[in-house]
């Protein structure tokens, strides 16, 4: 070899070397004897040494025999046999703080190295890797509370498709999250209620105001529902349209307790009025006027009673009002209020009857 090409591979080799110093990736030129020819400055700072200190030890001299032996040696052999090819692998820095590299491997053919050799490029992707997992934990943790609240949620985008929902909202409809998330309500309900729930969502994306009202719904097995829902726009960035944010409530079955309640209500004071002034009429004397009187003074506690009574246990409404319609007139002179009091609750029944279907 002359000594002009000698001196163009020196000058060659001292300007990667040169490059290399102001690199801060792990970047080096690993010969095929498994022995670094070239480093940047990254490696310094990662094993805390000076480059002059790494240069021409082998690998497993580096990174300690055990990493090299489980995670370098076999992946430097494959690139020697031409393969490029990325991998990862964590492994502790020269604190003992343990990091996540990202190493990319080529073929290297040049004057550093006598025949083949491997140029390895090493990122430190932790804070990346940490950042993700972060997210996820937090993604996670944020579709666990979703999913325990027993009110239906979910989300649409400016189209109109789904792009979120919760457990109460597949339970509600009847399909999984899969056959939900990425179509819209007309593949889903009766086109009656798709049209009528797209009609409200866009009042909700043009004015970019929270709307709340009772809704009806008719799915297409027939089934209809009234829900409680709020919905509220869903503003993106660098987008004039907006998705909708839906939270509802089933209230069918609510509504019809509270019309249960109403016509028990109605009856109470309609039969307790009219059995009221039988008995009054029928009594002749003072005293056992004004007892009797006392006794249907308390029609406002019996009733408040029946309400809440009947409120939290549904099943016993019709027992419990007969009951205490029946008492105050069981006894008195007149027959005539105790049947009135049993035709009310007859007509009570077949008002809840109808009602159930």
């Amino acid at each position: 070899m002359s000594s002009d090409v000698k001196l163009t591979q020196n000058q060659s080799c001292e300007m990667d070397a040169s490059i290399l110093s102001y690199i801060d990736d792990l970047v080096s030129v690993v010969d095929k004897n498994y022995r670094y020819r070239a480093v940047s400055k990254g490696y310094e700072t990662f094993f805390g040494c000076e480059h002059s200190q790494i240069i021409g030890k082998h690998i497993s001299e580096v990174h300690g025999e055990a990493v090299f032996e489980a995670h370098i040696k076999a992946e430097i052999d494959r690139t020697l046999r031409g393969e490029e090819h990325t991998f990862r692998f964590w492994r502790p820095d020269s604190r003992g703080e343990l990091r996540f590299l990202d190493v990319k491997h080529t073929c290297y053919r040049g004057p550093l190295t006598e025949g083949p050799g491997v140029a390895v490029v090493v990122r430190d992707v932790t804070e990346i890797v940490r950042a993700k997992e972060a997210t996820e934990q937090k993604q996670e943790l944020l579709n666990t509370i979703i999913n325990a609240i027993p009110d239906l949620i979910f989300a649409k985008d400016h189209h109109g498709v789904y792009q979120v929902c919760n457990k109460s909202f597949e339970e509600f409809l009847g399909f999984s999250a899969e056959n939900i998330i990425g179509k819209t309500d007309y593949e889903l309900m009766s086109a009656e209620s798709a049209a009528y729930i797209n009609r409200r969502d866009k009042e909700v994306r043009q004015s970019h105001e929270a709307q709340r009202y009772d809704e009806w719904v008719k799915y297409q097995d027939g089934r209809r529902r009234l829900l409680d829902m709020y919905k509220l726009p869903l503003l993106e960035k660098d987008r004039p349209e907006a998705g909708v944010l839906g939270i509802g409530r089933n209230v069918t079955y609510e509504r019809k307790a509270e019309q249960n309640l109403l016509m028990a209500s109605l009856v109470f004071d309609t039969t307790l009025t009219r059995a009221s002034f039988s008995i009054t009429k029928a009594v002749s004397f003072p005293v056992m006027r004004r007892l009797l009187s006392a006794l249907i003074s308390l029609k406002v506690i019996i009733k408040s009673w029946i309400l809440m009574t009947c409120s939290i246990v549904p099943l016993w409404q019709d027992w419990i009002l007969m009951l205490c319609l029946a008492i105050p007139a069981a006894g008195m002179v007149k027959f005539v209020p105790v049947v009135k009091t049993i035709a009310y609750w007859r007509q009570l029944i077949l008002f809840r009857g109808s009602l159930s279907n």
